[in-house]
């Protein structure tokens, strides 16, 4: 829940053969940033709308698994 217009750091970590990620907001009508990723942390900040406060707002992180759902080249 928001409480006041103020920034929100997003940072998340990439694991198994994912190599890349985007944040994204699910709900809230504020401001995000472009994602960047640093090694295998992907991050992005928020600034919330007036409209935000009180309110529940919610993000996801979306990576890029080269060889789709399941384990790295299975037999």
């Amino acid at each position: 829940v928001v409480c006041e217009p103020a920034q929100i750091n997003l940072s998340g970590t990439l694991s198994g053969s994912a190599f890349s990620g985007s944040w994204s907001v699910l709900s809230g009508s504020g401001t995000l940033t472009v994602s960047s990723v640093t090694g295998n942390v992907v991050t992005a900040t928020y600034f919330p709308s007036v409209a935000d406060v009180t309110q529940t707002v919610r993000f996801r992180l979306t990576t890029v698994d080269p060889d789709g759902p399941g384990a790295l080249n299975p037999c």
